[in-house]
């Protein structure tokens, strides 16, 4: 597939979100027929800014005609294709247009926990080394808004989710980073082996150019789908823990990130060449954003975390090893997204103090605490889990609000979530 093969086509966009709205603006430049789908009604701003460009726009009812009429169709991430297979022909994945067009070397970073931190981090460090990176992806920033900047920057870092992954055919990085792999998104992907074959995507269409830093719990996996062999002499497989020789450089660092975060971004800079110089000598400047394990304040001796990014039982595990030298009082709750967190619950036995759940999944949550006798309290809502925690808590305690669950029963997302914790703490 060529560029070249969109000119003169019926072209839909499904879904008008970040990742649509950066597609329109960039497709409009092209001698194409535009219309996009959305389920919602788009605000008077919205219907004003396609109405100028001659862009036609649908309801989700009118789901059958869209799919029908366009000649190709550029779904959002977010959207679950497999009950639209008769019209898997048409569909171009996001990823694989930004492939297409974008010339220059990419870094792309998956993993179940990690590749924000990551990329964040990365975004940073790679400057002081005189590498201009154009950041995007399932950071925030959609990956056609970057096209306008490949001319001043050198490289693509890119963080990718399964979504993005899934329906990929052209796809490959320069270097390729999975950061560790745990279930996450059931939800969408059923098994863990879909979504390990999700993830693969990574390095499915690789070039013979192309590297890869793996975790070594994946190995199992590629040798049960064939791919180890394929993939091995290209790929550096990562342990759960850094390996030895790099700890003293990891200890240098700042605590701003775990330290297997800090394991796999030396090994990036290896494959870069770079030294780690320069990075010890940086390291004070860098920052990481909010909700990942942010300390927030310290109450009568009792230290508050704000850890809501983790939504996933393996993020909530690496934030309590984090802080073990503490007693922790865990605040626990959101959505599932598909996964069993009871063995997860087993594993907190001993690791920490008091369990406190709050949300839509709080007395499933609570039952499996009892099940394996860790103390715990149920409440409907983060305002009484919070003040809950801290009416239990002592001196030296950890309130360690890590979720492991999706935002979604009551929050619009992570960081509203995070953002109003962060408020109730205040006003303890």
């Amino acid at each position: 597939m060529k560029p070249s093969d969109f000119k003169h086509k019926k072209i839909g966009i499904w879904g008008y979100g970040i990742t649509g709205k950066a597609l329109t603006r960039f497709l409009t430049e092209w001698p194409i027929s535009l219309s996009v789908l959305d389920r919602r009604e788009l605000s008077q701003e919205e219907s004003i800014s396609l109405q100028r460009h001659n862009i036609k726009f649908l309801f989700e009812n009118n789901l059958n005609d869209f799919l029908m009429h366009n000649e190709y169709i550029i779904p959002t991430p977010s959207i679950d294709l497999s009950l639209y297979t008769h019209y898997s022909a048409k569909f171009i994945s996001e990823l694989d247009l930004f492939f297409l067009l974008w010339r220059k070397p990419i870094i792309a970073v998956t993993g179940s926990v990690g590749k924000t931190s990551i990329v964040h981090l990365l975004s940073q460090i790679l400057p002081k080394y005189d590498i201009k990176c154009a950041v995007g992806g399932n950071i925030g920033t959609a990956m056609f808004d970057l096209i306008k900047e490949q001319h001043t920057r050198d490289i693509a870092l890119l963080e990718l989710s399964s979504f993005q992954l899934e329906h990929c055919h052209l796809f490959h990085p320069t270097l390729g980073i999975w950061t560790n792999f745990s279930e996450n998104h059931l939800d969408r992907h059923k098994t863990i082996e879909n979504y390990f074959l999700a993830k693969a995507k990574l390095f499915l269409h690789t070039s013979v150019r192309s590297r890869f830093i793996l975790p070594k719990n994946i190995i199992k996996f590629l040798k049960l789908f064939n791919m180890y062999d394929s993939i091995c002499t290209q790929t550096t497989f990562l342990s759960e823990k850094p390996a030895a020789i790099y700890c003293p450089i990891i200890q240098s660092l700042p605590k701003i990130t775990f330290e297997q975060n800090w394991y796999v971004i030396l090994k990036i800079l290896q494959f870069l060449n770079k030294d780690f110089q320069k990075l010890l000598s940086c390291a004070h400047q860098l920052s990481m954003p909010a909700h990942r394990l942010e300390y927030l304040a310290t109450i009568n001796n009792v230290l508050f975390y704000n850890d809501s990014k983790s939504t996933t039982p393996a993020a909530t595990l690496s934030a309590v090893n984090a802080l073990y030298q503490h007693p922790i009082i865990l605040i626990l709750g959101g959505v599932s997204k598909g996964i069993n967190r009871s063995f997860f619950i087993k594993q907190l036995k001993n690791r920490v103090k008091l369990i406190v759940c709050f949300g839509k999944e709080s007395q499933f949550l609570t039952d499996m605490t009892k099940k394996y006798e860790i103390p715990s309290y149920s409440y409907n809502t983060l305002d009484e889990a919070t003040v809950g925690a801290y009416s239990c808590a002592q001196a030296d305690d950890v309130v360690l609000f890590s979720p492991s669950g999706a935002s979604f029963d009551l929050f619009k997302d992570y960081i509203e979530r995070g953002d109003y914790f962060r408020k109730l703490v205040r006003l303890l």
